[in-house]
Formats: C-alpha cells, structure tokens, sequence
C-alpha cells in the first residue's frame, strides 16, 4: 500500500490522473474505479469504454462520475500525470491504447499477457476476491477520512459480484464487505435487492429470455452444468441458471 499510495502522491504533482476500467465494464472494475478516483479526489477520474447493466445502475444510483470513453480516439486531460488501470492485468483488457504516462495496475487475478513496465510504473496484484478490496486497504490505510458512502457502496457492490453474491468468498472478502456496511450504516439485505433489481428494457428481457430458451444441460462428475448462449446481460442470464439449480453456467 506505501507503494500506490507514494505513486498516486507522484502523479497528482505532474497532473491529473484517469482511473481507467477493462473493457467489459463489469461491477468490480467500474466499483473500483469510481471509489478509487472519489477517494483520491477531483485530480482524478473513473473512465473507460463500457459500463455493464448493474454497473450503470450503481453508477446512476450512486451519482458516481464515470466518463465513457472513445475506444477508437479516447480524450486525455492537457497535463495528464498517471494512469491507473483497475482490475485488468493484460494489456488488451482496457480496450483502447494507452497514454504515453506512468502506469498503475492493480489486480486480483494474473492475465496471459502482461503490461511493459516502465521505471515509474508499479503493479499491484494480490490474490483477493476482487479489486474492489485492494481500494479499500489503500484507502482505509492512507485516506480513510475521504471515504464516503458513494465509495462504500460501490466497493461493496464489486465484492458482491465478484464473489458470485458470496458463494466464492473466503473469510478476507466477508470480513471486508462487513466492514463496508457497517461503516456506511448499510442494509445488506436492501442493498442486495436493489442489487438484483436491474431495470431492463425491452430489447434486454428479450434477448435475456432467447439465451434462457436455448439452455442446455450437462451432466459433468459431480457438477451439473448449464450452458447457452448470450450476446448482451450476460451475467444476468448466468444468475439465472445458477438460481435454477445448475453449479456451473
């Protein structure tokens, strides 16, 4: 932590600094992103180049500053000191090319392909549940009278999904969520059903319910899996066969 926080330390002195998310937009990276450059403060912004269904929600329920970039021609401040990467350990994930700036990248899981590491770039990656419980050690470390509500709940919603809402949590990514909900006096079991009710708009419930009519079956040793296809709200389609009773989707 002494290390990102010295690194964020340097770059507000050369300028701003984009907190920036994979390409899929997932709750975890975009949860991440949004309490990272809230906590940091206005020298910093979440971005990238796509917000998932719930991620927008939160985002909208939050009042997070997220801004959406071109993947093609993204726009960089004037003076632009850093950047930081959240949740995406190979150079592909971002989805767009990177400034010529010193780089972060903070992870919980290892990629294929890794970044080129200059003399003033750092890589933080760590065998956690989620990004989301990085940001808050840094931040309950080093900036703990800037955290928010905003910033809980958006750390708290990236753990929930990354750990599958717990079922692959260990004793670390629960003690973490706790902690979120107490500090900010949130109702877990509200915040749960806000959570899982993602209004979806028509062409949504219609895709959703293609992939769920083209699901199949197969029986695997010990695990029952369940299959199909989806090109948008993939999660959503997930959860629903892992509430169906498959253990694999």
């Amino acid at each position: 932590m002494e290390r990102l926080n010295h690194w964020i330390g340097e770059s507000i002195k050369r300028g701003a600094i984009a907190v920036i998310t994979h390409r899929n937009g997932d709750m975890d990276t975009v949860g991440s992103a949004c309490a990272l450059a809230n906590i940091i403060g206005p020298n910093a912004r979440a971005c990238g180049i796509h917000l998932s269904t719930i991620a927008r929600a939160m985002v909208n329920k939050t009042g997070a500053d997220f801004l959406i970039l071109d993947s093609k021609n993204p726009t960089w401040p004037r003076n632009l000191g850093g950047v930081i990467i959240v949740d995406a350990a190979g150079p592909s994930q971002p989805g767009i090319q990177l400034p010529d700036v010193p780089k972060c990248i903070i992870d919980h899981h290892p990629a294929g392909a890794t970044f080129e590491m200059a003399a003033d770039d750092i890589e933080i990656n760590w065998e956690t549940c989620s990004t989301a419980e990085i940001i808050q050690l840094w931040a309950e470390t080093h900036a703990n009278s800037r955290i928010d509500n905003q910033s809980r709940m958006l750390l708290l919603a990236g753990i929930i999904t990354d750990t599958g809402r717990f079922r692959h949590a260990n004793a670390s990514a629960l003690s973490s969520a706790g902690k979120l909900a107490k500090d900010g006096g949130i109702d877990f079991s509200g915040f749960l059903e806000d959570m899982e009710s993602v209004e979806l708009n028509n062409s949504q419930r219609v895709a959703i319910a293609k992939a769920l009519s083209r699901v199949q079956t197969l029986d695997a040793g010990k695990w029952f899996l369940s299959y199909t296809k989806a090109g948008t709200n993939e999660g959503i389609v997930a959860r629903a066969l892992i509430s169906a009773g498959a253990d694999v989707a």
